[in-house]
């Protein structure tokens, strides 16, 4: 998993959160090492689970249950499944000099993510292939030894089960070409290169085969796309502290937690509000003193400007004097109004205008707002 480093914004600029910054730093480190250690936890018991299965799998097919090892390694591929939707919330951090300079020598990196699991889907969609092989399901054989091939190239049992898998479909012409592509990507020794070329010459040996129909009852198989989508629990809302700005706080989706913790959220020189930037947009988080209605605001923005007002409670007319000032804030970097937003967010017993301002042209700046 990756590290996070949390700052605290004061006066001289940014510094590491520490229980010696306030009350909301010490929140925020406590926060991080939860969240880390949560997702560590929820990653761990995916992987156990997945690699569970696929041994009970192994087991299943040692004693002939292949009914039975269909459904092992089918619940294996799901946990797998949900270890990618879960790796794709990680955001790759940038290349360092030593993996820049392996990368310009030819050198392969280790990989991360949801490709670091293809070796595992590659042979439980292998040993799956295998099961509906002796189920005499062909086709099912052949779907599933196809995409192992697609993950690890140089697997040569995927290889070996597809060209089993069309052999046994009459399909010998293309059972030839799988063994072929083996020789060429799998077969990194003279021994396998041995191998294979046997089975080539038995497959031209081979006259036609009596095709089986798949035994009954095979277990139902979901693809990706249709498998229900289950309810993730770690798409929860997580009120966060701000450091720098007593009192403050923003509510965040539990999935986006990491990306919220690496920015640096910062208070306006007014005071009035906390912000921060993209390459591409300034988000501003501003409490309101009560819950207004929606017509009750007036929000004006410009393209150096943005300016806010709250209708004072009892008024019903549009004059100046019926609004209170909620912010007044010069802009640093233009902003292309007919594009920007805003909403209100309910937290707790309070409520929070999110402006959302995108920039005219993209770019970094070490202050958004005067």
């Amino acid at each position: 998993m990756q590290s996070l480093s949390i700052f605290h914004a004061s006066e001289d600029g940014l510094r590491p959160a520490s229980d010696d910054q306030g009350p909301a730093s010490a929140a925020l480190l406590r926060m991080k090492a939860l969240h880390e250690m949560e997702l560590r936890s929820i990653l761990k018991s995916m992987e156990e689970n997945a690699v569970r299965r696929k041994t009970q799998g192994n087991m299943a097919m040692e004693k002939g249950e292949f009914r039975q090892a269909v459904k092992e390694y089918s619940c294996a591929l799901q946990h797998a499944g949900d270890m990618m939707d879960f790796l794709e919330l990680e955001k790759s951090p940038a290349l360092n000099g030593y993996q820049l300079r392996a990368l310009a020598k030819g050198m392969p990196l280790p990989q991360r993510g949801p490709k670091a699991l293809q070796p595992f889907r590659a042979v439980a969609f292998a040993s799956r292939a295998l099961a509906f092989l002796r189920l005499d399901a062909y086709e099912q054989c052949l779907e599933d030894a196809t995409a192992a091939c697609d993950l690890e190239p140089k697997y040569l049992k995927a290889w070996i089960r597809r060209a089993c898998a069309l052999a046994a479909l009459n399909r010998r012409a293309d059972a030839e070409d799988a063994l072929n592509e083996a020789l060429e990507k799998a077969c990194h020794s003279d021994l396998l290169r041995e191998q294979v070329c046997k089975l080539l010459v038995n497959l031209h040996n081979l006259v036609n085969v009596v095709v089986k129909p798949p035994e009954k009852d095979l277990p139902v198989i979901y693809k990706d796309s249709e498998r229900p989508k289950k309810t993730k629990t770690w798409r929860e809302v997580v009120t966060v502290p701000v450091a720098g700005c007593d009192g403050a706080s923003v509510q965040v989706p539990r999935h986006e937690l990491r990306k919220f913790l690496q920015e640096d959220w910062k208070p306006t020189l007014s005071g009035a509000a906390i912000w921060a930037q993209s390459h591409q947009e300034l988000f501003l988080v501003l409490r309101l003193p009560r819950r207004p209605k929606v017509s009750e605001l007036r929000i004006e923005i410009s393209p150096r400007h943005l300016l806010g007002f709250l209708r004072k409670p009892g008024m019903t007319s549009v004059t100046e004097d019926d609004f209170d000032l909620l912010i007044n804030a010069e802009l640093l970097v233009a902003v292309k109004p007919s594009e920007c937003s805003w909403q209100l967010e309910q937290v707790a017993d309070a409520t929070d205008l999110h402006v959302t301002l995108h920039k005219e042209v993209a770019q970094m700046v070490l202050e958004g707002f005067k």
